[in-house]
């Protein structure tokens, strides 16, 4: 289940030349799911003799489901924050410009219960990135990026005064914000707050007898 709480407002001024907005939204986003490896088990077999024969080579389940060391439930918790203003300046009268500058910024996700656990890379000794095999537990789990200044700016001109003729152009810098699978699905089954056990040439053939029972 996903929980969106959110709080904008905007204010609008026109004066002169000028059409000012500015406008502010804080957002409170709780998501509360699991997502199960191998959670009704999985079985590989090294080629369909081997699965007619029910031989698989490798068996897989979640280790202790259902324990409270082997609990994939998350609730992870976030803010969104976001603020803009924007001039739409009348220069001349067949020329506008959309001068403008947002902020956004989203804190790194944290779990009702702490029990974040997250792989990282490490510079070796050459400068070289390496991924620790050791997770680290506890928030934050990624660090929060807080320099997401977007400036935008666009034009409107008429070349001849006349209304029959629209040049129009714009550019502007854009930020995306960290959400759903971007954390949640390479996160949710990490060590030591779930484990999976695995099985070498288990001993329990589901084969297909030839009579068809």
């Amino acid at each position: 289940a996903i929980n969106f709480f959110t709080s904008s407002d905007q204010l609008y001024l026109n004066r002169g030349a000028h059409s000012l907005q500015v406008g502010v939204e804080v957002q409170r986003v709780q998501r509360n799911e699991a997502y199960t490896n191998y959670a009704r088990g999985s079985q590989q077999f090294a080629g369909l003799a081997g699965f007619l024969a029910g031989t698989p080579t490798i068996f897989r389940a979640p280790l202790l489901s259902g324990s409270i060391v082997n609990d994939p439930h998350k609730g992870f918790r976030q803010v969104y924050f976001a603020t803009f203003v924007q001039d739409d300046y009348k220069v001349r009268k067949n020329l506008t410009l959309n001068l403008g500058l947002r902020y956004e910024f989203m804190t790194a996700p944290t779990d009702v219960n702490n029990r974040l656990s997250n792989y990282y890379f490490q510079n070796d000794a050459n400068g070289n990135p390496i991924l620790v095999n050791t997770p680290r537990l506890g928030a934050p789990l990624f660090e929060s990026h807080w320099k997401s200044f977007a400036p935008r700016v666009g034009f409107a001109w008429d070349p001849f005064g006349d209304g029959k003729m629209s040049v129009r152009g714009g550019a502007g810098i854009f930020y995306d914000q960290s959400l759903d699978a971007e954390f949640q699905f390479f996160t949710q089954n990490n060590a030591p707050y779930y484990s999976v056990v695995q099985v070498n040439n288990p001993p329990f053939p589901f084969g297909f007898s030839a009579s068809g029972n």
